[in-house]
């Protein structure tokens, strides 16, 4: 229903495509709704998703583009992402980074991007990474969320600075109250986070139980 909702404004569209289960449901639900789908990667010289992202583009049948931000990119649009939100959260300001350079490219060729962003929040996932509940000074998901609402991650300022509309699938609310009443134990099975999320891109068919389940 979210992905209905954002994708029924026309345009060209595109989503950013880690290859993770969050934008990888993300990306196949958007392909549903808008064939000539634009999916972009971002890489950096510290690593990259390409492998992963690149399979699942090629098996939806996407128009896709691999980004690559040199250290001189990534504070540049760092810079630009303080300046555009106003933000003065360090880790925040790193992903408004990551978004806006992918943005950057995205606008030579689409107006509306969906990502998978929130996903991790929703579905317990940050609650698992103890260092950043210690620097955050989180400890539960209420926290988490009332944190990202006040550091304006998912703020579409830098996004509109450069053209884009953004819209993030997994940050509405009838998603938020769903993700809200799955037992923790039901999105961790030891080994994957997010398992509904898994399981349901399988048996609805939206990707392959190798792009789903992958770690």
């Amino acid at each position: 229903a979210s992905a209905k909702a954002i994708g029924s404004s026309k345009g060209e569209w595109g989503t950013y495509l880690s290859g993770g289960i969050d934008s990888s449901t993300a990306t196949s639900l958007m392909k549903k709704l808008v064939p000539g789908l634009h999916t972009y990667t971002l890489g950096t010289e510290f690593g990259n998703e390409y492998e992963d992202a690149g399979e699942l583009a090629t098996y939806l049948d996407t128009n896709h583009q691999e980004i690559f931000a040199s250290s001189e990119d990534a504070t540049k649009h760092f810079e630009r992402a303080v300046f555009c939100n106003e933000t003065i959260d360090g880790l925040t300001a790193e992903t408004l980074a990551q978004l806006s350079v992918l943005s950057t490219a995205a606008a030579k060729k689409v107006s509306k991007v969906v990502t998978g962003y929130g996903a991790d929040l929703l579905f317990g996932s940050m609650l698992r990474h103890e260092l950043y509940m210690q620097v955050t000074g989180v400890n539960d998901l209420q926290s988490l969320i009332e944190r990202t609402c006040w550091s304006g991650e998912f703020s579409p300022f830098f996004a509109w600075s450069l053209g884009i509309e953004i819209h993030h699938l997994f940050w509405d609310p009838a998603v938020m109250n769903t993700a809200f009443r799955i037992p923790d134990e039901a999105n961790f099975d030891g080994k994957h986070e997010k398992v509904p999320l898994r399981n349901l891109a399988v048996e609805n068919d939206f990707m392959l139980q190798g792009h789903a389940f992958r770690i």
